[in-house]
């Protein structure tokens, strides 16, 4: 336990905001435009200074004991996924107070947000994304 919480303390990165523009410092991240908000946490959209590509950032509040730890084992499971179906991330960063997931930015969301914005699938699209899932 000592040692994920030195692997974690070293790790910590510090926040700067200038002009609406989050930069995360010591990362190689610029966080703009939130694009989902609930109340346990937000999406934003972030640009790699390095290489200019577009990321999605969920920033989560670790107040929230209970959820940081269903998070936590959720992380732990989706970083050793490799699947061209499956939403890829990249890095995740630990601050004092939020967790920020750096993913695959998708500018047309997630498939939760077509089925809700469709309100139905055709059985024939049903199987097509069934098939790309399994």
């Amino acid at each position: 336990m000592l040692e994920s919480k030195n692997k974690i303390q070293n790790h910590k990165k510090r926040i700067t905001v200038s002009n609406k523009i989050i930069y995360l410092e010591n990362t190689n991240y610029i966080l703009e435009d939130t694009i989902h908000k609930n109340q346990f946490s937000k999406i934003k959209i972030g640009i790699n200074k390095i290489t200019g590509d577009k990321v999605a950032i969920k920033i989560i509040n670790k107040q929230n004991k209970s959820l940081f730890s269903k998070i936590n084992n959720n992380v732990n499971i989706i970083r050793h996924l490799h699947h061209i179906n499956i939403l890829h991330l990249y890095e995740i960063i630990v601050t004092n107070n939020k967790l920020y997931i750096v993913m695959k930015y998708c500018k047309k969301g997630t498939l939760s947000d077509y089925i809700a914005e469709k309100k139905y699938l055709s059985e024939k699209e049903a199987c097509k994304f069934f098939q790309q899932i399994i």
